[in-house]
């Protein structure tokens, strides 16, 4: 395609004698144009009413049922820390505490302060996470610096409420065969995936293994 008709000067830059005529023979002659705000903006705004704007860049919200995930969920089997909160989102919960007299009471706590882990990702929007909260734990052992789940409470989730609960939901033998058993076979399978990868790469030892629960289950589940 020939382009050599094309003033491209005049098209991108605005500095060819085409694109500002008036200008051949001054000082402003192969100079971009500049732009005349009083030719858009007639009167002034000095007394204009003050307005508010907002820029959401995040959302969050508190479901009561995983069925808000109308295309399924991507599920995390294996314990992922660096994606829990690290910064204050401007959430938080009342949590039980102690006071300096050793009496339990409740206070505000931020939500990235307490003991959390990612559910997983929404199917269809994966730019949003599904985290689990456990207020309880804030008080039963020290979250101040650490909002990990330890080892033994991640086996006690998974082991103790969420496999059973997918064997209870899921009635195919077919979806429950790729589910693993325990979170010790979970946490084998993602370190397995990365390990059999012949191909030579600077990532994790730990892979982001995820199975796809299918919205028909999650209602029940």
């Amino acid at each position: 395609m020939d382009f050599s008709s094309l003033d491209c000067k005049a098209a991108f830059e605005g500095t060819s004698p085409s694109a500002a005529p008036e200008d051949i023979g001054t000082r402003d002659e192969n100079l971009p144009r500049n732009l005349c705000l009083s030719q858009y903006y007639t009167d002034s705004k000095k007394n204009r009413r003050a307005i508010e704007a907002f820029d959401i860049d995040s959302t969050c919200c508190f479901p009561t049922s995983l069925a808000v995930a109308w295309q399924g969920i991507y599920w995390y089997p294996a314990a992922y820390p660096f994606l829990n909160l690290m910064a204050d989102i401007h959430f938080g919960l009342q949590v039980l505490s102690y006071n300096r007299r050793s009496v339990r009471t409740e206070k505000y706590i931020p939500l990235h302060k307490i003991a959390h882990c990612c559910f997983g990702l929404l199917i269809g929007m994966t730019i949003i996470n599904i985290l689990f909260f456990f207020p309880i734990l804030y008080t039963e052992s020290d979250h101040e610096h650490s909002t990990f789940l330890s080892t033994e409470d991640h086996e006690l989730l998974y082991n103790g409420v969420i496999a059973p609960s997918l064997h209870k939901v899921i009635r195919s033998s077919n979806t429950l065969l790729y589910i693993p058993a325990t979170t010790r076979i979970a946490n084998t399978d993602a370190v397995v995936l990365s390990a059999e990868s012949f191909a030579r790469k600077d990532s994790a030892r730990q892979q982001l293994l995820n199975y796809p629960l299918q919205p028909q289950y999650l209602d029940a589940l």
